[in-house]
């Protein structure tokens, strides 16, 4: 009696500490963050493709394994479907009763127009965002994505540690992770109207581990590693 009391005592310890190993690289991971996407808003139509994501992000963006001072952000992204040519819009949303307004800039190498209005905004489930383009003006309503996802950004970011667990945990020195993390919302319209959490962990020797969350079920649909 007395060993198999000892041998389910020894497999019990085995299993926290498997258990602690992979808590402690997603606990280390938290703490090295660079960019996290919290939330994401969209409309649609034949001629515009428009989005609205807010979170956290490096004041100096720079992926080199090393996370660094955060700062709020909100980004309006207008993708221009049409082949028309834009030659400037201007903005005005109100976010929690303040108005934002401006110009966006175009993306030199695509058909997009973005700007980053510098706050924080999660707990939204609409925007009504008003453009001036090349002075004909139109009004959207952007509408919640991931008001049903069951999986957060947080409960992606501890899917894949657990996976990926042995490989990240070799980075792991006086108990800091020595790589710097991102957290995005990723799509692709000319494939799927789907989105999917993208993980992405860059070590400071350039290693990097990628994968694709599904937001619904928590699946990982994609896996890379590479450097």
């Amino acid at each position: 009696m007395k060993k198999f009391y000892f041998f389910m005592s020894l497999i019990l310890f085995s299993s926290l500490l498997l258990i602690s190993c992979v808590d402690n690289v997603f606990v280390l991971a938290r703490e090295e963050i660079s960019e996290v996407r919290n939330n994401i808003l969209a409309y649609s139509d034949d001629d515009f493709y428009v989005t609205f994501m807010s979170g956290q992000r490096e004041e100096v963006y720079n992926v080199d394994g090393v996370a660094s001072n955060n700062i709020d952000f909100a980004i309006i992204t207008v993708e221009c479907l049409a082949d028309d040519v834009i030659n400037q819009i201007a903005f005005e949303t109100v976010i929690a009763d303040k108005t934002y307004s401006g110009e966006l800039i175009q993306n030199p190498y695509d058909n997009t127009f973005v700007t980053d209005l510098r706050t924080y905004a999660d707990n939204i489930d609409t925007i009504n965002l008003k453009l001036n383009i090349d002075n004909n003006e139109v009004e959207f309503v952007l509408t919640k994505v991931n008001s049903d996802w069951q999986i957060d950004n947080m409960q992606a970011l501890e899917i894949v540690c657990k996976d990926l667990h042995s490989d990240i945990k070799e980075y792991i020195k006086d108990n800091q992770l020595q790589a710097e993390v991102y957290i995005k919302i990723v799509y692709n319209r000319e494939y799927s109207t789907e989105y999917y959490w993208y993980i992405n962990i860059v070590t400071i020797s350039g290693k990097n581990f990628t994968e694709i969350i599904n937001p619904i079920n928590g699946e990982i649909l994609a896996k890379n590693i590479s450097g």
